[in-house]
């Protein structure tokens, strides 16, 4: 069992089945900077947090940076947050296991 978890993340525009089925075949989430942000960040809800049908669920051993009672933040500066690159892009990667998909 993992440590930190259950999250989700919603079906969204970056969040497409797509990017769920390759979030739950290699175990990672990755994330961009976000709007107004400082470095490449994973974002994900809480179980209080906003929670949509199309999502998936997943825990990490991944201490999150941040969180609130609804959310949690896992920069890119933060201990055992990797480094990604898709093209030019860089990422913010955790490493998780995805117990839910519901966007298939």
């Amino acid at each position: 069992m993992l440590t930190y978890g259950v999250f989700h993340r919603n079906e969204a525009t970056f969040q497409t089945a797509a990017v769920a089925k390759l979030q739950e075949d290699s175990n990672e989430i990755w994330g961009r900077k976000p709007a107004n942000g400082f470095e490449p960040t994973v974002q994900a809800y809480r179980p209080l947090g906003i929670k949509q049908a199309r999502r998936i669920e997943f825990s990490t051993d991944v201490k999150p940076g941040a969180e609130t009672p609804y959310e949690a933040w896992w920069y890119l500066s933060d201990p055992d947050v990797e480094t990604r690159y898709h093209g030019r892009e860089q990422f913010a990667c955790i490493s998780v296991e995805v117990s839910l998909n519901t966007q298939v």
